[in-house]
C-alpha cells in the first residue's frame, strides 16, 4: 500500500526520518506470537512496551530493568526499543494518585536507579510520563501533574540515558487535556492512545496542534475493544481500517504500538474488551500483514 503522505520530519530525539516506526505488546509472549506472525515477511517491530510505576523501591527498579533486558535479549535479531509507561497512581484507583509526590522529589532515587540501569541497558527509549494523563481514571492533577513531567525530565536528562520523553492523553473530551500540557522544551513527542473506532477522528484536533508545535506523535498504545462482532471482517473495517486511514493521511504520525492482547480474563475493568489478538482470525493476519508492507511502516 503506497497511499500515505509523506511524513513530516521535526528533528526530536528518536525520530525517524520519513517513516512511522512500528511497535507492539504488551506482554512476551503475546509480543512472541506477533513477531512469529511478521517474521517470513521481515516486518517485525522496533518497539516493545512496558510499563514500570514511578514508587517502585530502587532496588526493585533495578531489577525490573534487568528482567526486560532478559526479555529482550529473547530477541536478539531486533534492535529493540523500549516504550515505558511511567505510572503515577493506581490503575483503576485514581484516589491513590501519586503525581504530587514525584514533583516534590520524594521518588528522585526511585527514578535514578531507573535511569541508571536504562542507561547501562544501552537502548535507546521512550518514556511515556504519567500516561493518559488527562483519563480520570488516573486522577491526576493538572498543575501537579506538570510538575512531575518537568521533574522526571530533568532527571531523566540529568542521568544521560537515552531516552526521549513523551506526553500521553486519552482522546475523550481531547479539547481539555491541554490543561496537562508540559512545557514545550520537555515533551520531545506527543502521544495519544486509541482503543474505541471514534478514537481517531476524535484525535485530529490533537494531531494538529502536535504539528503546529512540531511534535512528532506516537500511537502509545493501540487495541480495539468491545466490537460487539466476532466477525473478523466486520471488525476490521470498524477498527482496522480507520485506524490505518488515520495513520496514513497524517504527516506528524511518526510511530505506533499495538496491544496483540485477549483482554478477557485480565483486569476485572478490562474483562469486556474482547479479543484483539490478530493471530484469532487468519483475515486479521493476512490483512494486518498486507498492511505492514508498505514503505511507509519503518521495521526491525
Amino acid at each position: 500500500m503506497t497511499n500515505f503522505v509523506p511524513r513530516k520530519n521535526y528533528g526530536a530525539l528518536l525520530e525517524p526520518r520519513d517513516g512511522v516506526l512500528h511497535g507492539a505488546g504488551q506482554c512476551l509472549q503475546a509480543f512472541e506470537i506477533y513477531t512469529d506472525l511478521l517474521r517470513d515477511q521481515q516486518t517485525l517491530p522496533l518497539i516493545y512496551m512496558m510499563y514500570v510505576s514511578a514508587r517502585m523501591p530502587p532496588e526493585k527498579m533495578t531489577k525490573t530493568v534487568a528482567k526486560w533486558r532478559e526479555g529482550l535479549d529473547r530477541f536478539p535479531e531486533l534492535p529493540l526499543m523500549p516504550q515505558i509507561g511511567l505510572g503515577m497512581t493506581s490503575d483503576g484507583s485514581p484516589e491513590k494518585h501519586y503525581e504530587h509526590d514525584v514533583a516534590s522529589g520524594v521518588h528522585d532515587e526511585s527514578l535514578r536507579a531507573l535511569f541508571e540501569a536504562l542507561g547501562e541497558m544501552g537502548r535507546p527509549f521512550f518514556l511515556r510520563i504519567g500516561y493518559e494523563c488527562n483519563g480520570p481514571w488516573n486522577g491526576y492533577e493538572p498543575a501537579s501533574y506538570r510538575d512531575a513531567f518537568a521533574r522526571v525530565t530533568g532527571l531523566l536528562r540529568e542521568s544521560g540515558a537515552p531516552g526521549a520523553t513523551v506526553w500521553c492523553v486519552e482522546p475523550f473530551e481531547i479539547e481539555k487535556a491541554y490543561d496537562w500540557r508540559p512545557d514545550d522544551a520537555l515533551a520531545d513527542w506527543w502521544s495519544v492512545d486509541w482503543f474505541d473506532p471514534v478514537h481517531m477522528s476524535a484525535s485530529i484536533d490533537f494531531l494538529e496542534e502536535a504539528d503546529r508545535r512540531k511534535k512528532p506523535v506516537m500511537i502509545g498504545e493501540s487495541s480495539p475493544r468491545r466490537l460487539g462482532t466476532t466477525d473478523a471482517a466486520a471488525r476490521w473495517d470498524k477498527w482496522y481500517r480507520p485506524y490505518f486511514k488515520t495513520i496514513r493521511s497524517q504527516a506528524g504520525i511518526k510511530a505506533f504500538c499495538y496491544i496483540n492482547w485477549d483482554w478477557q480474563g485480565r483486569m476485572e475493568q478490562w474483562a469486556d474488551w474482547g479479543d484483539s489478538r490478530l493471530e484469532s482470525d487468519p483475515i486479521l493476519v493476512k490483512r494486518w500483514c498486507e498492511e505492514m508492507k508498505s514503505p511507509l511502516y519503518l521495521h526491525a
